[in-house]
């Protein structure tokens, strides 16, 4: 799939939409401040990477969050991209980056990725992101627990987090929510079943 201003657009409304539900509510991009957003994504996408920042408000127990959102439409997502990434998380004061592309990491690009700090780089594809993986009828709810809960819950199963059934990393509800390791999950079924997961590393199988 290419990054072109139909693809953009659908991937834009799921991403705002994925942003939201992990609470952040204010939207600044570099795209459709002209009377001819089109036309403006174009020569973006010629001389830099249509960008998304989004901000979480500052609560008691949190300071104000921000992360940014870049689009990488070429043939290969190389180092040169991922390092100038890094720049701007510094120069926006940013938490965190998620790149959405149409195109696969090289090798050494990937290599940089998986060993920067966990959960500081998200990677999604742009076919991912032509819908939201959460409204599908067939995915139940999914709900992260507090700490208080999380203890609260283990308590009353007699569980102890490495034996407590493991949903991975790499599952899609979790990379949508940006769940970290760690994470007590609580999954309601059709019918009103209640299961509970714990995110650990890993690959889904």
């Amino acid at each position: 799939m290419k990054l072109t201003y139909e693809t953009y657009q659908k991937s834009l409304q799921h991403v705002k939409e994925m942003l939201t539900d992990r609470r952040f509510l204010t939207f600044e991009s570099n795209i459709g401040v002209s009377t001819d957003p089109e036309s403006e994504f174009n020569q973006i996408t010629k001389d830099s990477l249509p960008r998304l920042i989004a901000t979480k408000p500052k609560t008691k127990k949190q300071d104000q969050r921000k992360i940014g959102v870049w689009w990488v439409g070429e043939s290969k997502l190389r180092i040169k991209i991922i390092s100038f990434l890094k720049s701007q998380l510094t120069e926006l004061g940013l938490n965190r980056c998620i790149i959405v592309t149409d195109a696969a990491p090289t090798a050494q690009a990937k290599n940089v990725v998986n060993n920067l700090e966990s959960n500081t780089f998200s990677l999604f594809t742009l076919k991912e992101m032509q819908f939201n993986v959460t409204k599908h009828v067939l995915v139940p709810k999914h709900e992260a627990l507090s700490t208080k809960q999380k203890i609260e819950v283990l308590k009353q199963f007699r569980l102890t987090p490495d034996k407590t059934p493991k949903i991975y990393t790499t599952d899609p509800i979790v990379r949508y929510y940006g769940w970290p390791r760690g994470t007590l999950v609580k999954i309601t079924r059709g019918g009103g079943e209640i299961f509970y997961r714990i995110v650990v590393k890993g690959v889904v199988k």
